[in-house]
């Protein structure tokens, strides 16, 4: 797993000193995020805000995108981090987190809308067979 953070310009393979070191060095920089990722698309990022730090995940597509519905102290956010890291899920519950939407309400219709057919299509296929 790697951790980076463009405006601490770090791209390193993860362990949990470079996560304490990380986190503690966002505040009042610019662009202040970092992201911890197994790959493109499973991943566990923060942005510190000056009224805390946001928390966003996301799991295997940008369907399944959360964002942490409260901003997080800095100890919450190593601690979710580190968890993260060691393939734990204890830090979904430190706080109540919701789907984001990326597509839009057009873009989620006609995703939803070619599942739903393609679904219909692979049954056809399997009854043939």
């Amino acid at each position: 797993m790697k951790i980076s953070s463009y405006t601490l310009q770090i791209d390193k393979e993860a362990n949990e000193s470079l996560i304490d070191e990380v986190i503690s060095k966002l505040p009042e920089r610019d662009d202040p995020f970092a992201i911890l990722s197994k790959d493109d698309m499973n991943y566990m990022q923060c942005l510190w805000t000056e009224q805390g730090f946001i928390l966003r995940y996301q799991e295997g597509s940008i369907d399944r995108h959360y964002c942490s519905s409260d901003f997080l102290d800095g100890i919450n956010v190593v601690r979710a981090f580190k968890q993260y890291l060691c393939g734990e899920n204890a830090w979904k519950d430190s706080c109540e987190f919701y789907l984001m939407n990326h597509r839009g309400f057009w873009g989620s219709l006609g995703y939803k809308t070619g599942l739903f057919f393609g679904s219909i299509l692979r049954g056809f296929k399997e009854a043939r067979k």
